[in-house]
């Protein structure tokens, strides 16, 4: 759990280098969470099957 800035949240981190990937929130729509993903961890890869 993160309790920092004044908020609950739960902290996402890598399972094979344990960084920082981003949060859980608990208000997302119809009562389920809310993934907020540090852009900088993402790496798009293109399609080739079109």
């Amino acid at each position: 759990m993160d309790y920092s800035y004044g908020m609950v949240r739960v902290e996402i981190r890598s399972k094979s280098s344990g960084i920082h990937l981003g949060h859980v929130f608990n208000d997302g729509p119809n009562g389920k969470p809310r993934y907020c993903i540090n852009a900088t961890v993402l790496e798009f890869v293109p399609n080739l099957d079109t």
